[in-house]
Parts: structure tokens; sequence; C-alpha cells
């Protein structure tokens, strides 16, 4: 007897790691749906497979398995029109940090720029 025409179904390993990817992306859309992104960029994905033995009775076992399925990335949101930038300033004052350091070393107004023999 030869082979029919079709697609065999997937394993159920196979099927159980589409379904935990199909609710990671559901989750990731879901999130950036709830503050109105236009999209996800830079989308990641992650998955772990563990086994886990369970005792049936009857001293028999079987295996398990556990899916971990992680997927994330960044929510573009667009800014409203009336949020204004505003221009950086300068957070440093030099003249403050040359005075500091000045006095930290040990160097006095008076003397400075002076060679006292």
């Amino acid at each position: 007897m030869g082979a029919q025409g079709g697609s065999s179904p997937a394993p159920p390993d196979t099927q159980a790691l589409r379904e935990a990817q199909g609710f990671a992306f559901g989750r990731m859309h879901a999130q950036a749906q709830s503050v109105r992104a236009q999209g996800i960029v830079g989308v990641h994905m992650e998955h772990k497979i563990e086994e886990i033995e369970v005792s049936t009775g009857n001293d028999t076992e079987r295996t398990d398995y556990a899916i971990e399925y992680l997927a994330w990335g960044t929510a573009i949101v667009q800014a409203p029109a009336e949020i204004q930038m505003t221009r950086p300033a300068m957070v440093l004052d030099l003249e403050d940090l040359a005075r500091t350091a000045r006095q930290t070393h040990g160097f006095t107004g008076s003397s400075e720029g002076n060679d006292s023999e």
C-alpha cells in the first residue's frame, strides 16, 4: 500500500509548542493594544521545554512536558501632538566644578597662578 496524498498531523509536542507560541504572541499583542500601539518592533522569542516524570500508579510512569515560551518587543506609540520637547539645558556649572576641584586639592584662590619661592 502506497502513501496517500495530504499532510499528516503535527506531532503532539510540535502542536503544543505552536499553541504556547500563539498564547505568548497573543498576550504581547493584547498588551500593545492596551497602550494603543501602532506596532511592535524588536520582537524576541525564547522557549524552554522541561521533561517532568509523572508516576501514574501501578509502578508505571510517563513523561509530561512543561513548555515556557517568552515573546517580548517594543511597542510603538505615537506621541500626542500637544507634547512639546524642551531643549536640553546645561546641568553642570563648570565654575562650581572648578571651585570644588581647587578646594579638594588644597588650592586657594589667592595663590592660584602664582609661583611663590
